[in-house]
């Protein structure tokens, strides 16, 4: 069995921040079905969480799924970042150099056009 601290990083860190994301709407094709489709998702097993890499030239999800018996394990998924982001009906990130303003407020003004 293996383990890790689940949370996102590069190999430098240059840029670190949070994501939120909101389900897709009943009907629509969601991270689930995109598992399922790739027959790595079963019938009573639940995502509990997802975690999504790009590099040059490939971008992929590593998704950890609790089984029915009470095991989690973890299965890969090639998907570009069109089709990840699109299986979600909103999809919010928001990074700041070096996290530094990562849940602090920012005082600005607007742009004028």
């Amino acid at each position: 069995m293996e383990s890790k601290t689940f949370g996102a990083g590069t190999q430098y860190n240059d840029w670190k921040g949070t994501v939120a994301a909101d389900d897709a709407e009943v009907g629509i094709d969601n991270i689930e079905d995109l598992l399922k489709k790739a027959g790595k998702l079963a019938t009573g097993e639940t995502i509990i969480a997802v975690e999504f890499s790009s590099i040059p030239n490939a971008t992929d999800i590593d998704a950890y799924i609790l089984k029915a018996d009470g095991t989690t394990h973890r299965v890969s998924v090639d998907v570009s970042a069109d089709e990840f982001v699109s299986k979600f009906k909103r999809f919010s990130i928001t990074i700041s150099r070096d996290g530094e303003y990562d849940g602090q407020n920012i005082n600005f003004t607007r742009e004028i056009k």
